[in-house]
């Protein structure tokens, strides 16, 4: 944990049941260790990618993604390199408006400028009219955004979550449909539909996020390109590159230190 994550940790502990939201327009990389909060939180980025992991699953945000967190929700950070964004710690007074469970949306333009408003009248000694009405209105956003999966929403059912495991260790493996149904003991039809309705996501495009995500984190740490795309299972370079770039918003060359950005071996 570095500095402003301890910081932003000892701010939100510190509240005393007051809405706070802290801007992090400077980019910087954020790894925090499993912890909890007595506040509800919402988590928005503006650049760069994180994984924020839960009981119910490993979550991928990225910008202009939302996540929701109740009150007390055991959670982690690992970002896949710097990025930028809004943490919000909702206040006491608020939380019967709040949903109950984990959720993500897509920020609207107008919960971007609440919070960057917010950012710049929370540090105040007392909550203000303006922020209270802020607050309203963000609240408001956030009941009416229509709740969409988390990207990497774990399965529900035994069977297909041992499956998703499976496939988060072994990223460079290539299974079929048809491997995993014999393994799971589940037909290829029934794997198609339930993964989808217990993920949000189909099978494919899943495991493609996964992968994607698997290699930023190695990006970060200086692994080539090549070796990143080799790692997670793609024999082609080029389709990596397309891949990563569609979902993570950037090249996979972007987020290698600088001192390690120079041609793949």
């Amino acid at each position: 944990m570095n500095s402003i994550e301890e910081a932003f940790h000892a701010k939100v502990d510190g509240l005393g049941g007051r809405t706070f939201v802290a801007h992090f327009s400077q980019a910087t990389e954020w790894h925090s260790t499993r912890h909890q909060h007595a506040c509800p939180q919402l988590i928005v980025l503006t650049g760069g990618a994180a994984s924020v992991q839960t009981a119910a699953g490993r979550h991928v945000l990225l910008p202009d993604r939302c996540l929701y967190l109740p009150m007390n929700t055991t959670h982690s950070m690992d970002t896949a390199g710097p990025v930028r964004g809004f943490a919000a710690c909702l206040g006491d007074s608020v939380n019967q408006r709040l949903p109950t469970d984990i959720s993500a949306f897509n920020g609207s333009r107008l919960l971007l400028e609440i919070l960057r408003r917010l950012s710049d009248l929370t540090n105040a000694p007392e909550q203000s009219v303006p922020e209270a009405n802020l607050i309203r209105v963000l609240l408001d956003e956030i009941q009416r955004s229509t709740d969409q999966p988390l990207e990497m929403q774990m399965p529900i059912d035994r069977r297909l979550r041992e499956m998703a495991n499976n496939i988060l260790q072994h990223l460079g493996e290539n299974r079929t449909l048809e491997e995993w149904a014999a393994a799971t003991g589940i037909s290829k039809r029934t794997i198609l539909r339930r993964f989808k309705e217990e993920t949000g996501l189909p099978v494919g495009q899943w495991v493609q996020h996964a992968r994607v995500f698997s290699a930023a984190t190695q990006l970060r740490k200086g692994v080539s390109v090549k070796h990143a795309a080799s790692s997670v299972g793609y024999d082609s370079v080029s389709s990596f590159i397309k891949s990563f770039t569609r979902i993570m918003g950037v090249t996979p060359g972007s987020l290698r230190p600088s001192s390690s950005n120079k041609k793949d071996d």
